[in-house]
């Protein structure tokens, strides 16, 4: 349902969206989490800046991500200036935490000064991502570690958003690894629930050089796992029930998802993982945006032809 990769030509790329991750902290604790996490806070200002130029260079999607965005000063004002650079579409990934204590006050609670409310939050975003990876706060756990009640938390912050949002806005994302995938369905039950609910991303859990290979080979899942478990749901009734309701369901293995992004953390450095989850860091992206995408683009051209290599011609 998101813009595919644009093909500039046969060799060059534009990504799908700009991820600006840069919430340097974040209120759970993924196990095979792979954001390569800036050190800083980040500087709005400079990065607003590189925004504008990129949407120059034709990449006028965003997406907000982290650790998680809410943890940013000033988040508000800083969509609000988005917004004004003429961004097509404003996308932000957060577990949602605090937001369902106040869901349609605009008042910032006690000690939380500069995180916004979940009404003034949803006025000024296109899509509001959130992670679902169980059906219970036990198999929750199993990847997100830190908030016990996570999987409750987040039916009552889709709840509220049901009660809220003027659209469809809401993209659950699912990572699906070795112990959850028998239970998807499950996971697509509680999704049904929710009218704010347009999309489902299930991505196939991705190896990542930020984590140790112990923690990579117990989430793993193969291709072949990952595409039974799609038959397997598209032959279901919960998926006919949620093509019904509008809501579109998207499997993303991990080669599909190679190069689709520009990820940029809160100090400004550009990278892009390859296939095997090695970060390839591309450099600072300040003053530096129209190298910095050229780079990019050469990055994902080489890898996509490493996984697609030619075929050889028999003589």
């Amino acid at each position: 349902m998101l813009t595919p990769i644009q093909a500039v030509s046969n060799d060059t790329f534009l990504p799908e969206r700009l991820n600006l991750a840069i919430g340097k902290r974040c209120f759970v604790s993924c196990q095979g989490c792979y954001t390569h996490f800036g050190q800083h806070e980040p500087d709005l200002k400079r990065l607003l800046e590189s925004v504008s130029l990129f949407v120059d260079l034709g990449v006028s999607d965003i997406t907000i991500s982290g650790g998680d965005p809410l943890t940013i000063n000033n988040l508000l004002g800083f969509l609000d200036d988005l917004r004004q650079l003429k961004v097509r579409s404003i996308k932000l990934d957060t577990v949602g935490t605090h937001l369902i204590q106040n869901p349609l006050r605009e008042e910032i609670p006690p000690g939380l000064e500069g995180r916004p409310s979940l009404n003034s939050l949803m006025k000024r975003l296109d899509f509001m991502g959130i992670p679902l990876d169980g059906w219970s706060n036990a198999t929750v756990s199993l990847f997100r570690a830190g908030r016990p009640q996570l999987y409750e938390e987040t039916k009552e912050l889709l709840d509220a958003i049901d009660g809220t949002a003027g659209f469809p806005m809401v993209i659950i994302n699912t990572v699906a690894h070795a112990m959850n995938l028998s239970g998807l369905s499950r996971i697509g039950q509680e999704i049904l629930r929710h009218p704010a609910v347009c999309h489902w991303n299930i991505f196939q859990f991705s190896p990542t050089d930020q984590v140790s290979a112990e923690i990579n080979a117990g989430y793993r899942i193969t291709d072949p796992m990952f595409h039974m478990a799609e038959k397997a749901w598209r032959n279901s009734l919960a998926s006919h029930s949620a093509t019904a309701k509008g809501i579109t369901t998207e499997f993303r293995s991990v080669r599909s998802r190679l190069g689709q992004y520009l990820l940029i953390n809160s100090d400004g450095v550009a990278w892009v993982p390859d296939e095997r989850g090695q970060t390839i860091s591309l450099g600072a992206v300040f003053q530096n945006e129209h190298q910095i995408l050229s780079d990019w683009s050469k990055t994902v051209f080489r890898l996509r032809a490493l996984r697609n290599p030619p075929a050889r011609i028999e003589t």
